[in-house]
């Protein structure tokens, strides 16, 4: 009985962290739905931003032009938000390359209502992304 009991709080407090950490994923969320962000500096090799990105309540992600407007995709490009990590999944590529070349992992190094600064964690770590929202 007493170990019962032991399991029930412990599972408990775990559900309680898991729904902490999703909430701050949520605001990221939520950060990253408000406007479009516009790139404004690069440090790296490769350049998956262009000009900037806008991402959708539908979890759709879409590559801006060099005027701030959306270019539209014949394949879809979806996004997910894990805590500090953002990955985006373009599948104009076929089902066995989607992993090498149609998925990029990036960290959130800062993140506010103006300002966002991405890393490249696969599959090409040296990258840095500082973007600006442009509808403030």
């Amino acid at each position: 009985m007493k170990n019962i009991s032991y399991l029930l709080v412990v599972a408990i407090l775990f559900s309680c962290d898991s729904k902490e950490n999703s909430s701050e994923g949520d605001d990221k969320l939520n950060l990253l739905l408000k406007g479009k962000w516009m790139l404004t500096e690069h440090e790296g090799n490769e350049k998956y931003i262009k000009n900037g990105v806008v991402f959708s309540k539908d979890k759709q992600y879409f590559d801006l032009d060099s005027q701030g407007k959306i270019i539209p995709s014949y394949n879809e490009k979806i996004f997910v938000v894990l805590d500090d990590t953002l990955k985006v999944v373009d599948y104009r590529f076929e089902p066995k390359f989607i992993k090498k070349k149609g998925t990029k992992i990036y960290y959130i190094n800062k993140l506010n209502e103006s300002y966002l600064e991405l890393e490249s964690i696969f599959p090409d770590k040296p990258n840095t992304f500082k973007l600006e929202n442009s509808d403030l």
